[in-house]
């Protein structure tokens, strides 16, 4: 987190990304590979946990609502087996 509060701090971060400037890159690569497990995980997480963004017209359709439904009550059993299975 203190990568990301130097970053947002450093208003010419971009171009010197982009053109590869060793102090620039060589720390977020550090970050980057320090938090490699849990980025990995977060990132197989949020595939399984982003909303759907559905028209608000669809839902006139109770196929549609049921089935969204469902969508939510699945996602809500994977967060609490996810979360079973990372005390155990």
């Amino acid at each position: 987190m203190i990568l990301v509060c130097l970053l947002c701090a450093c208003s010419n971060f971009g171009p010197q990304f982009i053109s590869g400037n060793v102090d620039t890159v060589y720390p977020f690569l550090q970050w980057l590979l320090e938090s490699f497990h849990t980025l990995k995980t977060r990132g197989y997480l949020a595939r399984y946990l982003v909303p759907l963004s559905i028209p608000e017209e669809y839902f006139a359709d109770a196929q549609v609502v049921t089935m969204y439904q469902q969508y939510t009550m699945h996602q809500n059993e994977f967060k609490e087996v996810r979360l079973t299975s990372r005390t155990r």
